[in-house]
Order: structure tokens, then C-alpha cells, then sequence
């Protein structure tokens, strides 16, 4: 879960893809990335820089992201609204 915006959820699958959700209402996915060549094993956001996160793979790689090259609709909605900041 994003630490920052409660209803986004990261999550990483088998097939190397990465994606980023939003849980309100029906749940739908806002982006999908294939940019690992295995599974992915763990996500994790930066403490003090809430778009910036980090996924690692069994392809034996770490990639980092920053929320708006995964989801510009997400980074402008947060940087816009005080609704999506506590």
C-alpha cells in the first residue's frame, strides 16, 4: 500500500510485471510495467519521498521507480488535490 494515498496498492507478480492499483470502488489498475525479466519479489516506497519506490526480482535486479513514469494520473492528481495528502 502507498504510504502517502491509502487507496493505491503496488503490487509485483510471476511474470515480471509491476503494476499500480486504485482500490476504490472496483479496484482498477492505473499502469502496468514489464520492465523485469522474472518474477517480482518485493516493492517497497521511500520513507521521505512518497512517489519514489523500489521492486526486486529474481531476474536478480532491483529497478527503481518514480510514481509519475508509473502513473502520471496518480502524480498529478496528488500534486494537485489536498484530498490525496494527509
Amino acid at each position: 500500500w502507498h504510504h502517502e494515498v491509502p487507496h493505491i496498492l503496488l503490487s509485483g507478480s510471476w511474470d515480471g510485471c509491476v503494476r499500480a492499483w486504485d482500490v476504490r470502488g472496483p479496484g482498477a489498475c492505473l499502469r502496468v510495467v514489464l520492465d523485469h525479466h522474472a518474477d517480482v519479489y518485493g516493492l517497497a516506497s521511500h520513507p521521505g519521498r512518497p512517489f519514489c519506490f523500489a521492486s526486486s526480482s529474481r531476474d536478480t535486479t532491483v529497478r527503481l521507480w518514480a510514481a509519475d513514469a508509473l502513473s502520471p494520473e496518480l502524480y498529478t492528481q496528488a500534486a494537485l488535490s489536498d484530498d490525496w495528502l494527509r
